[in-house]
């Protein structure tokens, strides 16, 4: 059997699967369906959380992820970061670079995605 795919996911609610539940509310997110399109073995984790901002990301939620040296990696995070008091576009992009460059440094693929313009 070949060694599984890991496929990880760090980010905030769109990350996590807000908006995507069952009739149960169990979350499901675009990481679950991008899951079910794949023919190989696969490890998935998701430890992405609500509410959560890109310094948590890099602090918290990407050493969980780095130990288990993930080929693919999804990172959604930024919109808690422009919503709350205090942003910094300096700070984010710090944090982003931070989270990207941990990432590749260990070859894995980051995917970044951006959320729709609510606008």
């Amino acid at each position: 059997m070949d060694k599984p795919i890991t496929f990880a996911i760090v980010g905030d609610s769109a990350a996590s699967g807000i908006g995507d539940s069952d009739a149960l509310g169990n979350y499901y997110g675009w990481g679950y369906h991008l899951v079910k399109a794949f023919n190989e073995p696969l490890a998935y984790i998701n430890v992405s959380r609500p509410g959560a901002r890109s310094k948590e990301v890099r602090l918290e939620q990407l050493p969980k992820v780095l130990i288990h040296e993930p080929e693919l990696v999804g990172v959604i995070v930024g919109g808690n970061d422009v919503l709350r008091n205090g942003f910094s576009p300096q700070r984010f992009h710090q944090n982003l670079r931070e989270i990207v460059s941990q990432l590749t440094a260990q070859n894995s693929t980051v995917l970044l995605l951006e959320l729709h313009d609510p606008n």
